[in-house]
């Protein structure tokens, strides 16, 4: 665990990520292809199929991401700005592999759309994942990671062994 990230903020950190990972960008990218559908008078893609089919593709892309940063990376290494390049050729490079498989139609106007509505949606992903990015600056990651209290028990909890302030008297009398 990150040091002075406490248990409550590293679940609401993997929640915001996972919201955003699994949920908004995949609207976004199935909003663009499904609109890149219509303009392009593609029958038989639905906004739900567009949504399954790349919210599959950036999946895959994750999974080959984590994947790739197991294999490279031990626990505590950092990732280096080669890993940064390679991570953001492969957001590109696996849906554009496995959206149109995912598809199904191989006709020559559906493989156009996917790829210019591949290429925009994934720009606009890595720009708002860029853009909202703790660790984008020092003070946001500073907001994120605080560094907890040197004594974290407040001064008004009486000692364990000793008797409460407010208990009565042992022998009875208020």
């Amino acid at each position: 665990m990150p040091e002075g990230l406490n248990f409550a903020q590293l679940v609401n950190l993997f929640a915001t990520v996972l919201f955003f990972l699994v949920v908004v960008f995949p609207l976004i990218g199935a909003t663009i292809l499904w609109q890149g559908f219509r303009l392009a008078k593609v029958p038989d893609f639905p906004f739900l199929k567009c949504w399954k089919i790349y919210l599959t593709g950036l999946l895959y892309a994750y999974l080959v991401l984590w994947s790739l940063g197991c294999i490279l990376f031990r626990a505590g290494d950092r990732p280096n700005e080669m890993f940064s390049v390679i991570s953001t050729i492969l957001v590109y490079a696996v849906p554009l592999v496995a959206i149109p498989l995912l598809g199904r139609n191989f006709s020559r106007r559906v493989l156009v759309v996917e790829v210019i509505v591949i290429l925009i949606a994934n720009t606009l992903i890595i720009v708002v994942g860029y853009l909202l990015s703790p660790s984008r600056t020092g003070d946001q990651a500073k907001m994120l990671i605080q560094q907890p209290a040197r004594d974290a028990r407040p001064r008004d909890v009486p000692p364990r062994n000793g008797p409460s302030r407010d208990a009565p008297p042992r022998d009875g009398r208020p």
